[in-house]
């Protein structure tokens, strides 16, 4: 009794009827009433059935990872931004300058300004690195939102303390471009045009033009509206049609200090005795 559909299995199908029986393979599978696993092989009575092996499997090939500095997986012309090493496996090193224990963002980069900054994004979150690591980074090339960052990161310490890059110093407009995406910059001399909202986005302005600050980093300031603020660091991060910069910790937000006037003279005015 076959199961429906299943092709017959004729033990002299082969010619061979004198010579072949019929089996379960692999041995004893398919279990009672079950022809699905009916074969034809060699007789071996008392013994597993002979079962015929199958092909030899493909090895699944290995990606071979394109070894690039930042600079280059993040130089583009395209005007979506994206890199031209887009879905490519690729091996990069960089100083870790943007980290916090457990927060899926960190930040690396291989030298000052334009282009030399990427992130490395991990969804349970990074631990046991620290800003200033020097890292081998081997991931794939990823645009999310259109920010261009190393997923699925295999990553070596190679070096630990290492001197951070300078940072980018822009008007608060120029912040705005694909080319310091992930590169630490700085702003000076800002005012809070924007207050938090639900999102814990604010905007700052230098009278260039205004650019957003968001919270990837945990910081105790709270913006208000108006305030002076000497500057704003972190690496710039691209989302919802926004650069942002990101401050990293609380001395990244440097509030201006209030001027205390000097204090007008009171009393009666000195009388110059006569010559």
């Amino acid at each position: 009794l076959l199961n429906p559909g299943e092709p017959q299995v004729n033990e002299g199908a082969n010619g061979m009827s004198g010579d072949e029986s019929i089996g379960r393979c692999p041995n004893g599978s398919g279990g009672a009433m079950n022809t699905t696993a009916y074969t034809t092989g060699n007789p071996s009575p008392g013994a597993d059935n002979d079962c015929p092996s199958g092909p030899t499997p493909t090895p699944t090939a290995t990606a071979t990872a394109i070894v690039e500095t930042i600079y280059n997986i993040q130089y583009t012309t395209d005007p979506s931004g994206d890199s031209p090493y887009d879905g490519q496996t690729v091996t990069t090193s960089g100083v870790v300058t943007a980290f916090e224990d457990g927060s899926r963002y960190m930040f690396i980069q291989d030298g000052d300004g334009a282009w030399n900054g990427i992130m490395l994004f991990d969804f349970g979150g990074w631990t046991g690195y620290n800003i200033g690591d020097l890292l081998d980074v081997t991931g794939e090339v990823d645009e999310y939102n259109g920010m261009t960052e190393l997923v699925n990161c295999s990553i070596t310490v190679s070096a630990t303390g290492q001197t951070l890059p300078n940072f980018t110093t822009l008007t608060t407009l120029a912040v705005n471009d694909e080319m310091y995406e992930s590169v630490l910059v700085e702003v000076t001399n800002v005012i809070v045009t924007e207050e938090m909202d639900t999102y814990n986005e604010w905007d700052i302005d230098d009278t260039s033009g205004p650019v957003v600050v968001n919270d990837y980093y945990t910081y105790t300031y709270v913006p208000t509206l108006n305030d002076n603020l000497d500057f704003v660091r972190g690496p710039v991060e691209y989302s919802f049609s926004n650069y942002k910069i990101e401050p990293r910790f609380d001395a990244d937000i440097q509030v201006a200090s209030a001027v205390t006037p000097t204090p007008t003279p009171t009393g009666p005015t000195p009388t110059v005795p006569p010559q």
